[in-house]
């Protein structure tokens, strides 16, 4: 007997009743592994009856990556981005704060626009200012 004798349509079975099968993630496993070696992970898991499929979506949190100390910032130059209402400004900062070479100025018009899109132009926006051409 497998698990769709004992589950109901949704896939879902009776409360006390477990099924075991090896599981196998195809997709990064080896950072799945990883992480259960020394995390928590979190698993979703979901039925496809039409498919007699089973799957496990597995998921954690990212170490936050080192917080680089504001000196180490001020020995090299950056990018400064101002958002402004209608258009983004940026320009290169030198590690003494002057600017390097000319600003640049994109226009970007979010009003009326639904906030997903607004997120969408202003990282369309920001990408054209740091991504090369």
């Amino acid at each position: 007997m497998g698990w769709r004798d004992h589950a109901d349509q949704r896939g879902r079975l009776p409360a006390g009743r477990t099924e075991s099968c090896p599981v196998v993630f195809t997709y990064r496993g080896d950072e799945v592994a990883a992480q259960a070696v020394g995390g928590a992970i979190r698993y979703d898991i979901s039925c496809d009856q039409a498919r007699g499929r089973w799957y496990i979506h597995a998921s954690w949190k990212a170490a936050p990556a080192p917080v680089t100390p504001l000196d180490g910032l001020r020995q090299h130059s950056v990018v400064a981005i101002d958002v402004n209402h209608g258009h983004l400004d940026a320009a290169v900062l030198a590690p003494d704060g002057n600017v390097l070479g000319a600003p640049a100025t994109i226009p970007l018009d979010l009003a009326g626009l639904p906030s997903g899109t607004r997120d969408g132009h202003l990282r369309a926006a920001i990408t054209s200012l740091i991504a090369p051409p």
